[in-house]
């Protein structure tokens, strides 16, 4: 995966699951950002393998609403001056 070689990654819908050779059969839950791979979570096991998948479907949209709030601008604020304040530049 480091090199860009996603053959030994299942897709289902969206995200990805790569299983880890090792103990229970482990796997890492991930998504495609552009070219980007996002990791959403790893550790699942085969028992929970679709539960696990749900998960990743939450938090992929959690991680795509978090992204496009990060876009938006920040509303300007008004400034606004007391009568106080404005004496006091004299």
């Amino acid at each position: 995966m480091q090199h860009g070689n996603l053959a030994a990654v299942k897709w289902i819908g969206k995200i990805g699951e790569y299983r880890i050779d090792w103990g229970p059969g482990l796997r890492i839950y991930l998504a495609r950002d552009g070219k980007e791979l996002v990791i959403l979570f790893g550790g699942g096991t085969k028992k929970r393998q679709q539960a696990d998948i749900r998960e990743a479907e939450t938090l992929l949209a959690e991680y795509k609403r978090r992204k496009a709030e990060a876009k938006k601008p920040a509303p300007k604020r008004r400034r606004s001056f007391s009568v106080a304040s404005r004496r006091s530049r004299g």
